[in-house]
């Protein structure tokens, strides 16, 4: 089972609502614990807020921990989180999870900001920073995160490298890379095996949710034993189309790309695992 620890919304398609149809589509059992609740993605403007408390969280990943048989918790994907109080609860609980279970892939997106700014609090930023993003086997920032974290503009594949060994994360997934005249934007996948990279036609304005997607499905492929050249390469060529399919910055249209996404992870991936 994978469980998905982020946001939830009443609008768009974004945290949970971007990842759990990508799981079950892959045929993965999934399990979610909402960070937060909000009408639509906070880059909107949306201000109320029902943030689950650190005790909250915790019961329930206490109660979760017990019901689950050892061994089914094979993954973890952490997302958008309301307060620095949950990191003190998921800290904890990812690593008690990692040394009970050695192989649990445990996906970390760092969603605090887009388009030159942030849009969570910084001591969530700071906190994550410090104690959660250590505790990943796949990273996946945007552009702009990765750059915040590494303290200075990331402009091409050697500066996302140098970011790769300062985190000293087995995976580090950097989306949305572009280039000076922001006409093509890379997507970069560095692993302990080297570094895959795809590149694609910039879009005339971002999606809420593509990233969430993105994590998502990238998530599913590897956990499904596809190469990192085979994950990246599907990823970035399906989300891109979902987001060309898409009418409304807010909403990210899924449906067209969800099939697609479908008929390849339910393929015999098996002449795609060691490509590249």
């Amino acid at each position: 089972m994978i469980l998905s620890i982020q946001s939830d919304v009443l609008h768009g398609v974004v945290g949970q609502q971007a990842a759990q149809p990508l799981y079950y589509g892959a045929g993965f059992q999934l399990g979610t614990i909402d960070t937060v609740t909000m009408a639509a993605h906070p880059g909107f403007g949306t201000t109320h807020r029902l943030v689950m408390s650190p005790e909250d969280m915790a019961a329930l990943l206490a109660e979760c921990d017990r019901l689950l048989p050892t061994g089914a918790l094979t993954a973890l994907h952490i997302g958008y989180l309301g307060s620095a109080e949950q990191i003190d609860v998921l800290a904890p609980f990812i690593k008690a999870q990692r040394a009970a279970h050695p192989q649990l892939s445990v996906l970390i997106d760092p969603v605090f900001g887009d388009g030159g700014r942030t849009y969570v609090a910084d001591d969530i930023i700071q906190h994550m920073t410090k104690t959660l993003l250590p505790l990943a086997t796949l990273l996946t920032p945007n552009h702009f995160e990765a750059s915040y974290l590494a303290g200075r503009p990331l402009t091409d594949e050697e500066d996302i490298e140098q970011l790769y060994r300062q985190l000293g994360v087995p995976s580090l997934c950097v989306t949305g890379l572009t280039d000076d005249e922001h006409r093509m934007v890379t997507d970069c996948l560095f692993t302990t095996s080297g570094v895959v990279s795809v590149s694609h036609r910039a879009q005339p304005h971002g999606i809420s949710g593509a990233g969430d997607a993105f994590a998502a499905m990238l998530h599913s492929f590897l956990l499904r034993g596809a190469s990192a050249d085979v994950a990246l390469h599907q990823t970035s060529h399906l989300v891109n189309h979902m987001v060309t399919d898409s009418k409304s910055p807010s909403t990210l249209e899924m449906a067209n790309g969800l099939r697609s996404f479908q008929n390849v992870i339910g393929s015999d991936l098996s002449d795609l695992i060691h490509r590249g």
